[in-house]
């Protein structure tokens, strides 16, 4: 490397995202992934209880934590600063929705929690996808259901007229 910069552990591969670094007789990148799985595993768990119940349970974005702060125990997701920014504006962002009667705590929760392991730049991106997500989810249970006159399209955040209620 004519840079004189080297990967972890002095390699000569460049630095990247995710750091090659051995530790214990293991890969990091290969924990990465494995970590990726258990998210992958905490994200199927959180919509098909979401489905069943409409709610997502505490326990669920408490270890998407856990699972990140264990994660950056080990050594991965550095440098640390980035990804709490990332969460923090979620939680920011996702908090006003919450207050402003868009959101429910659960998705406000929840979505903070995933961000952790986001970059900054890459959270408007996530909440804007995720609130089209929601939002198309929501039309097609209120068409399934046919519900659109009924009291659970009421009990909805956002109004069929599309104005936020006031809570």
């Amino acid at each position: 490397n004519s840079s004189g910069k080297t990967g972890a552990g002095g390699t000569g591969e460049p630095s990247s995202r995710i750091y090659r670094v051995r530790r214990f007789g293991g890969n990091l990148e290969m924990e990465v992934q494995w970590v990726r799985l258990a998210l992958a595993a905490l994200l199927i768990a959180a919509a098909v209880w979401d489905a069943r119940t409409l709610r997502i349970p505490n326990l669920i974005p408490a270890a998407i934590i856990v699972l990140f702060i264990g994660a950056a125990a080990g050594g991965a997701y550095r440098p640390l600063a980035p990804h709490l920014i990332a969460c923090a504006s979620s939680g920011l962002g996702t908090g006003g929705l919450f207050l402003a009667g868009a959101w429910g705590g659960g998705d406000t929760k929840f979505a903070t929690g995933i961000a952790v392991f986001l970059s900054p730049e890459s959270v408007p991106r996530f909440l804007i996808v995720t609130a089209l997500a929601g939002g198309a989810v929501a039309i097609v249970f209120l068409v399934r259901s046919r519900i659109a006159d009924s009291s659970a399209a009421a009990s909805l955040p956002v109004p069929l007229d599309g104005t936020l209620a006031a809570k």
